[in-house]
């Protein structure tokens, strides 16, 4: 019996599972942008870290302040991440080729990226 079933030809690939999961890690990454730009951009003369920052966020702004703008950073990172998916695996259905050479795959990954952007 083996430990992997066989592929079956007539899957439906489901690409837009990429770009949820683009967004979902998103999600985690996006307060530690938040924080990135604070401190590149506060006008403070002495030098902060990364942690005094963030308490001092959390004590002037609260916990919602991480995610300010969310929402569009959100549905810009899904659509890109769908098209990028999606153009992907539509040029790889296009080729019918079982195992695709990695320069190749390269290129198909150059191009949906492309398109995304």
């Amino acid at each position: 019996m083996p430990l992997l079933p066989e592929p079956d030809q007539n899957r439906i690939t489901r690409w837009y599972f990429g770009g949820i999961a683009a967004t979902a890690a998103h999600t985690f990454v996006y307060p530690l942008d938040v924080l990135k730009v604070g401190l590149q951009t506060e006008q403070i003369m002495e030098k902060i870290t990364a942690f005094r920052y963030t308490r001092y966020i959390l004590e002037t702004q609260g916990l919602m302040a991480f995610y300010a703008g969310f929402g569009a950073v959100v549905r810009q990172q899904f659509t890109h991440s769908i098209v990028r998916f999606g153009v992907y695996y539509k040029l790889r259905e296009l080729l019918q080729m079982r195992e695709i050479p990695l320069i190749l795959d390269l290129f198909l990954s150059a191009g949906s990226g492309a398109c995304g952007a």
